[in-house]
């Protein structure tokens, strides 16, 4: 089995296509990789001329190498729409951790000067303004809880970690190329 491998690895065909190649059936080619039977002469030939080929003919075919060309194109320009998500995400994201933190914030000073204006005796009118406040900010800060922020930044990190790797990727793929590439 370790020779069919080898063999399909090195000529990138199927068991129908090497078996065509060769002028024989699938059958036959099955029965030679496993082991059973030996090919025609002519078959033999043709299999080590093929194998041969490859292992000396390292020059990639002009249509392999404009296809190379072009999926190297549009992988880079997959990466680079990419990498504009990622940023837009990004911004966005920051802008949604500063409202949160900021949002935390208030509610939390809010529940301090609650906390702070109900030790005074004052008016029934007051407290019961103090109490309105008190939910307020516990509301707020259920919306905008310690756990929601700590995802908000799992997924920030998340998110320049991915544009760090696609970074990364452009920069390769721009160095690697020719001119006319990019």
């Amino acid at each position: 089995m370790k020779k069919t491998q080898t063999i399909k690895a090195i000529l990138g065909l199927t068991q129908e296509e090497i078996a065509i190649l060769l002028g024989l059936s699938r059958s036959q080619w099955s029965m030679f990789e496993l082991g059973k039977r030996d090919l025609p002469v002519q078959a033999m030939q043709e299999l080590a001329s093929m194998l041969a080929h490859q292992q000396t003919n390292k020059a990639i075919p002009k249509i392999l190498q404009l296809l190379q060309k072009k999926e190297k194109k549009q992988t880079h320009q997959q990466l680079e729409k990419e990498l504009q998500e990622v940023v837009y995400l990004k911004m966005l994201l920051e802008q949604k951790i500063k409202v949160t933190e900021k949002i935390r914030s208030e509610s939390l000073a809010a529940l301090a000067t609650v906390a702070y204006l109900k030790t005074k005796e004052d008016s029934l009118l007051k407290m019961e303004a103090l109490v309105a406040i008190e939910k307020r900010a516990l509301r707020q800060l259920k919306k905008y809880s310690e756990p929601i922020l700590t995802h908000l930044q799992h997924r920030q990190h998340t998110l320049q970690q991915q544009e760090a790797w696609l970074s990364q990727k452009i920069k390769s793929f721009t160095n690697e190329t020719p001119k006319d590439f990019v």
